[in-house]
């Protein structure tokens, strides 16, 4: 039937004399994102009286009982006062029941409760002072309010925050929460609510059959900062990028690493080459902006940086860098570096991916180490650990590398082939003095060098904000040769891979070519670097750079 919209009398809490208090309690609490604080003050600002009586059946009873006589009208306090008032044990709250409940007046006649109910925000604002049994557990209430921290949707200002705020003020003349961290509303493509009627709900278990629970996790932490955003199934791709690459480098470091997870927290940065105490140290700086990240209720930020290390500095760079000192004397640098920040990563992730850290830490833990991740205490980062020049001179080292690799592209000259040098010409001389064996190791030259001036001699260059990369392009007959190795070794790796050989596995290689003193002067090294050993037969015909060879793998 149609409704039928009239004005009715309603009961209302004076909130206009006390908005300017309120407005400036406010002021006191932590909101994040930070433009929250300005919505919710300008809630508050427009707000007035609040009408809290609704003319329905279900809800919370107003308690109020009025005379038929005289119009005296009475608050009830508790169950026991009205069980006093009325004379009789109280089974029921709610309507009818409650309706049938009188009190006798002063002037003899009968006090009956007005028919109207509470509006149901006025109960979501208790819920702060009702969830600690308030006024019965006041231990409680003294012990945990107000509370450390409030979360919930951008649609709450008008809601339970403005709620609680007034019933807060009302009883306590102070805000009942310390912090509150606001996120978004989960949007389909079109940027439209999501709502059954409409048909465009996308299902958290729909998410979780497809992946899992923790790329759901993963993905609304890294898009909750506080606005709408739209759902978009694309944007897993990378979720699931992000953790194939972690679950690699775990695998790389477990079928590599001597790893010593009951050791792993501690690290003697003195034993360690340049590349492992800028790892470490760029753990240690990642953990510092999770640890405030965390603190600050913006886990987002977090993300963040834990997929910046992971992708970029762990995975692309350092796992690249130590792959040639496994087995050489530099080798327990890298598995004590492995080592202490693998497990590091982990308890940092434990409260984003709980269940992929967890089963990481399984795979990994050994001897007395606690049952589960989740039984770590969070790490803070270790500011002792901590090179902000290193790694400044890393960052900018790194793009000096990335040019250096657009030159020998320019330059018709391949990565794998090594070259005498870079040079780089800055002000000092001196601005790059902690990385430069690692970025020549990184470029594939034999030495960085650092002026002043142009360097003489064959160099192709180019300019980089302020700094000028020289790479030097000369080969001799003896670097040639070498890039010659290079090519051969590439090429009997793809035939071990072709052939499904497991790293180290032992091998015969059928190996001749045009050149055999060239063939016997680098026997050992193809024999080593290949997990093979060389027989003299003849194989497939295959043309490198300079020379032909006869190759074919006998497992």
């Amino acid at each position: 039937t149609p409704l039928l919209m009239i004005s009715a009398p309603q009961w209302f809490l004076k909130v206009t004399p006390f908005r300017k208090k309120l407005i400036q309690q406010n002021e006191k609490v932590y909101w994040t994102p930070p433009q929250t604080k300005g919505r919710m003050k300008g809630w508050l600002e427009q707000f007035g009286d609040w009408p809290v009586s609704r003319a329905r059946y279900w809800g919370t009873p107003l308690p109020i009982w009025a005379c038929e006589e005289c119009s005296t009208r009475t608050v009830i306090g508790s169950i026991a006062e009205l069980e006093k008032k009325a004379g009789k044990k109280i089974k029921e709250l709610h309507k009818p029941d409650i309706d049938t409940v009188t009190i006798s007046c002063k002037c003899s006649g009968t006090m009956k409760r007005v028919p109207d109910v509470l509006d149901v925000w006025y109960d979501a604002g208790l819920s702060c002072l009702a969830g600690l049994s308030y006024p019965q557990r006041k231990d409680w209430f003294k012990r945990f309010w107000p509370a450390d921290f409030n979360l919930e949707g951008s649609d709450q200002y008008r809601g339970w925050w403005n709620a609680q705020a007034l019933t807060s003020f009302i009883n306590f003349e102070q805000t009942p929460y310390k912090a509150v961290s606001v996120h978004g509303i989960v949007l389909d493509l079109g940027r439209n609510k999501m709502s059954k009627s409409k048909g465009n709900i996308v299902k958290p278990e729909e998410v979780i059959e497809k992946h899992n629970r923790d790329y759901l996790r993963h993905y609304l932490i890294q898009n909750s900062k506080g606005d709408d955003f739209a759902f978009k199934w694309d944007n897993f791709k990378e979720v699931h990028r992000f953790y194939t690459i972690l679950w690699n480098t775990f695998n790389y470091a477990k079928l590599y690493a001597k790893l010593t997870p009951e050791k792993h927290e501690k690290i003697d940065a003195k034993k360690l080459q340049a590349e492992d105490k800028w790892i470490v140290s760029r753990l240690h700086s990642v953990l510092q902006e999770c640890t405030e990240a965390y603190d600050r209720y913006t886990p987002h930020k977090a993300v963040i940086a834990i997929e910046e290390f992971v992708m970029n500095d762990l995975s692309r760079t350092y796992v690249k860098l130590v792959r040639d000192r496994m087995g050489t004397k530099t080798e327990q640098g890298v598995n004590s570096t492995l080592n202490h920040v693998l497990f590091s990563l982990l308890k940092v992730m434990a409260p984003l991916s709980p269940h992929v850290t967890e089963a990481l830490y399984q795979d990994l833990k050994a001897g007395k180490m606690p049952e589960s991740i989740h039984l770590y205490p969070l790490p803070s980062g270790d500011t002792k650990l901590v090179d902000k020049k290193l790694e400044a001179q890393m960052e900018q080292g790194m793009e000096i590398v990335q040019t250096a690799l657009a030159v020998r592209e320019q330059e018709k000259l391949r990565l794998r082939w090594p070259l005498e040098s870079i040079v780089v010409k800055t002000k000092t001389g001196k601005e790059f003095n902690k990385v430069g064996k690692i970025l020549a190791k990184m470029a594939n030259v034999k030495a960085f060098k650092e002026e002043t001036g142009k360097p003489k001699g064959s160099f192709a260059e180019k300019e980089l904000e302020g700094i000028t990369v020289y790479l030097n392009t000369a080969a001799s007959s003896e670097l040639k040769d070498v890039w010659e190795l290079m090519e051969l070794r590439r090429k009997i790796q793809d035939m071990r891979k072709q052939a499904k050989l497991q790293p180290g596995q032992k091998v015969k290689l059928h190996l001749s070519s045009d050149d055999p003193s060239f063939v016997e002067k680098n026997k050992k090294e193809i024999e080593e670097s290949t997990s093979t050993t060389i027989v003299e037969k003849d194989g497939t015909k295959e043309k490198l750079l300079q020379r032909s060879f006869f190759l074919k793998i006998e497992n």
